[in-house]
């Protein structure tokens, strides 16, 4: 996986053209190279995700004038090349299903659905996507567990205001009921 990202890496390097380079081109030229370089960033991002899975310490490479803060994260530049393959294509599932898993990655689990259900939408009902929806269902069932746990001792199963409002129409049967029997 790590000769295969250094390879995307330079890819992406030499097909990339900044929006000046771009504007000379024309539409057929622009079509053509966004053709090319979506899939290598979409791969790209793939790889850095199953590195990451594998647990492996890697380091993208960071591009000129991007990343210079001290927090330069895997995840980060996975989004920024997801953001620019989105911005090239909107109507990209491929993108739109790396995207939820990187979110998924960050813990952002409402993100991921959201992401996986547009990706959903345009791929149709793909293995993939599925086992990703899968996925977040089942890591947001725990996180809810995990807070019921959590919070299980702080929360009260029913407020005060709750007892006493109970109590109060309790009392108001009883007194209807004796009021009528008398």
């Amino acid at each position: 996986w790590e000769q295969a990202l250094r390879r995307y890496e330079r890819a992406i390097y030499h097909a990339e053209l900044d929006q000046m380079q771009q504007f000379d081109l024309m539409d057929k030229h622009r079509a053509q190279l966004h053709d090319v370089i979506v899939p290598v960033k979409l791969n790209y991002v793939a790889c850095m995700l199953k590195i990451r899975e594998a647990g492996a310490a890697i380091e993208p490479a960071k591009p000129e004038g991007e990343g210079e803060e001290e927090n330069y994260d895997t995840l980060d530049r996975c989004e920024v090349v997801l953001n620019e393959c989105l911005k090239m294509d909107p109507k990209c599932g491929k993108a739109l299903f790396r995207r939820g898993q990187v979110l998924i990655e960050r813990g952002d689990l409402p993100g991921a659905a959201e992401a996986l259900k547009e990706a959903e939408k345009l791929v149709g009902k793909s293995s993939s996507v599925r086992e990703a929806q899968l996925r977040v269902q089942q890591l947001q069932r725990e996180e809810r567990h995990r807070e019921r746990q959590l919070f299980s001792k702080i929360i009260q199963p029913k407020s005060a205001f709750q007892q006493q409002e109970a109590v109060a129409t309790r009392r108001a049967e009883r007194t209807a009921l004796v009021r009528r029997v008398f």
